[in-house]
């Protein structure tokens, strides 16, 4: 009798029923296991395995590695505990890890792409022991998701010209908007009365569920209760973010840098970027607009899915450092931003891929997943850039002409990587929805011609 194979998948509690979709997509014959820090969702018995193993652990002197250190700087739980109890976690979850993936011995591993230390150690781990892996992510290209562990470029497949001119078409409209992209209601004082609420029910709830024995080393609920306490929790918003008449602020006799914020912490900065420097955001926001500032006119925007969350000290911090700042309202589209500035500024913002499809400049501090799309336009600065590079690639920018074809390409670079379809990673997948079983089903029919198992 030929052996089944096993399938693990990592999950929560609002995405099991679609990892199971996707493994039923990928082998319908296949054991599927669940591994997750809800023990509601998860058939490995890694919660309780944790707990016992972290509970012996009392007492032991532990070092850790530079791998370990590094899991903890990119963890937004881990690094806001004290140094010696994020290390036991680091290694109290890598041997369960080990322990389970030895036993259950699964041919293939899929997630989400790392978000958290435990999808960290558990790709790690799997590939160790050579045990396929792939994670997902949602694009900002309308009706694609990518595959991507920790958001690092993955050819795909090969798409016809048909389609990269179709999606070509819809990225260079100036109102195209990704689904992703949470848009700002007409009410702004509503928007924001409902996101302080949910800010102090959040804190308040989990602050009282990670009390309780089966949640006390659970990663979302330590999570929410420290993350919205410390970066989002406020009560009185800034009164104006942006002026309407920012145009007018702008030197004529300057060239023009726009620097969009992002989301933060985040995935997208955390687990993306290769310099660890990087994941200190607040710092490389600091940094950036203070040598920016000298020399440009510098154009600040906040991202619509933060608006009403980050702390006003925040904005104030930069605001008061860098009074010739032109703040853009949140509720402006990026394009405008793009079409008046002569270069963007960004780490792992997709807008610095359609900025550069527009022909602009973009500066970045890491290697941004579409970087390779176009090097003539997108180009990596050290940490220590000087205001003379930027300068100089302003300059040669202007000389450069990006043509119908260049444009093709670049599409088609990021298209290859991505494939069609939906993930839902944002919990609105209803298992009783036939087009949503029928999407997940179809990404693991898509990753089973992907990986061979």
């Amino acid at each position: 009798m030929t052996q089944k194979v096993t399938i693990l998948c990592h999950v929560a509690p609002w995405c099991k029923d679609q990892f199971s979709s996707i493994a039923d997509g990928i082998d319908k014959t296949a054991v599927v296991e669940y591994i997750s820090g809800f023990s509601s969702v998860d058939s490995t018995g890694y919660s309780e395995l944790f707990n016992k193993e972290f509970d012996q652990m009392r007492g032991v002197t532990l070092i850790g590695s530079n791998v370990d250190l590094e899991i903890i700087h990119r963890c937004r739980l881990l690094r806001a505990y004290e140094s010696d109890l994020a290390l036991k976690y680091v290694i109290t979850t890598r041997k369960v890890v080990s322990y389970i993936l030895d036993k259950i011995k699964p041919s293939l591993f899929i997630s989400e792409s790392v978000d958290q230390y435990l999808h960290d150690i558990l790709f790690q781990e799997c590939e160790k022991k050579n045990i396929a892996t792939a994670g997902f992510i949602r694009t900002f290209i309308n009706g694609y998701y990518r595959i991507s562990n920790r958001g690092e470029y993955h050819k795909s497949r090969d798409v016809s010209d048909l389609e990269v001119e179709k999606v070509k078409c819809y990225l260079m409209d100036a109102s195209y908007i990704p689904d992703n992209l949470i848009l700002l209601k007409k009410s702004l004082r509503k928007t924001y009365i409902s996101i302080m609420v949910k800010n102090i029910l959040r804190v308040v709830w989990f602050n009282i569920i990670r009390q309780l024995p089966t949640y006390r080393h659970q990663y979302h609920c330590n999570a929410s209760y420290l993350i919205t306490r410390s970066e989002y929790l406020h009560f009185f918003p800034m009164r104006q973010l942006g002026d309407a008449n920012w145009k007018t602020s702008i030197d004529i006799n300057k060239k023009t840098v726009f620097f969009p914020l992002q989301h933060f912490p985040e995935a997208t900065i955390d687990y993306w970027v290769d310099d660890l420097k990087l994941i200190n955001y607040i710092n490389v926001v600091s940094m950036v607009l203070s040598k920016l500032l000298s020399e440009f006119n510098v154009l600040v925007k906040e991202h619509p899915g933060v608006w009403g969350y980050r702390k006003p000290n925040f904005y104030k911090s930069i605001i008061s450092n860098n009074k010739s700042l032109i703040i853009v309202p949140t509720e402006e589209l990026s394009s405008s931003c793009i079409d008046i500035s002569d270069a963007v500024f960004v780490l792992t913002g997709s807008i610095g891929f359609e900025a550069a499809l527009r022909g602009k400049l973009v500066l970045t501090l890491t290697d941004s997943y579409y970087l390779a799309s176009c090097k003539e336009l997108i180009h990596r600065l050290p940490w220590d850039f000087t205001l003379e590079e930027i300068k100089s690639l302003i300059d040669k920018t202007e000389q450069y002409v990006l043509t119908e074809k260049k444009q093709h390409s670049m599409v088609k670079y990021i298209l290859n990587g991505c494939q069609p379809g939906v993930f839902r990673n944002d919990g609105s997948y209803i298992n009783t929805n036939t087009n949503h079983v029928k999407e997940a089903k179809e990404i693991g029919e898509k990753l089973r011609s992907e990986i061979l198992y």
